[in-house]
């Protein structure tokens, strides 16, 4: 939001009231909400962007959809097949969109490298080995550990390596 010139960070929510406040004052938002679904249901809201720990993102976005908010969520789009067929078909019936925010698909250096695999400019692709990872600390009795999020580390970090070799790929991964 800080390099595009056409949108307003209106408002914000947190787990935590004390959270939001913060944020707010830090980024000169001007509302800090104390639950999710009043941001949702703010008429000025216009689109809602979703950051919070994945093994929460379908009931927030299910009820922000609901509210009729075009949506932009962190990884992974949704935990289940299931999950994400009610969200399209949701986000279709109500004439909204409906975005996976994945950054590594916007990176430069990530972008160039595709063009000249694209142009030939490197040669064939013949193989793929993506490592990704950073150190999580363990908070014992937190709800945003690792440990306690639908299918572990893979959803939160394993989604790296999987999205670049699809990106790079000419094929559907799921075909390998």
């Amino acid at each position: 939001m800080a390099v595009s010139t056409n949108n307003h960070l209106y408002a914000v929510t947190a787990r935590k009231q004390a959270d939001a406040g913060e944020f707010a004052k830090q980024y000169d938002v001007e509302k800090a909400y104390q639950s999710y679904q009043t941001l949702f249901d703010d008429p000025n809201v216009d689109i809602v962007y979703i950051a919070t720990p994945h093994n929460s993102h379908f009931q927030q976005a299910y009820d922000s959809l609901m509210a009729a908010n075009h949506m932009l969520y962190e990884k992974p789009m949704k935990v289940t097949l299931d999950e994400c067929q009610i969200l399209t078909a949701l986000t279709k019936n109500k004439g909204l969109l409906l975005i996976e925010a994945l950054w590594t698909y916007f990176l430069p250096a990530m972008q160039q490298a595709k063009a000249w695999l694209d142009d030939g400019r490197i040669g064939q692709l013949k193989h793929v080995k993506v490592d990704f990872g950073y150190p999580v600390p363990f908070a014992a009795g937190k709800d945003n550990t690792i440990r306690n999020m639908q299918e572990g580390v893979f959803l939160d970090m394993g989604i790296y390596p999987l999205a670049i070799a699809d990106y790079f790929l000419k094929s559907d991964i799921n075909n390998l």
